[in-house]
């Protein structure tokens, strides 16, 4: 959902964060995840 919300809804790290009662930090790892994830799933195709 952070990934979606950043990057096709144009929300910042900050108002995400907001939303979901956590840190900017936390949304940082957890887009850090989502990318790391993706590039993995990419790379196996």
């Amino acid at each position: 959902i952070t990934f979606l919300l950043n990057r096709i809804d144009g929300k910042k790290y900050a108002e995400i964060a907001e939303m979901e009662g956590v840190s900017v930090k936390a949304i940082e790892k957890r887009m850090h995840l989502a990318l790391k994830t993706l590039r993995e799933q990419i790379d196996g195709i």
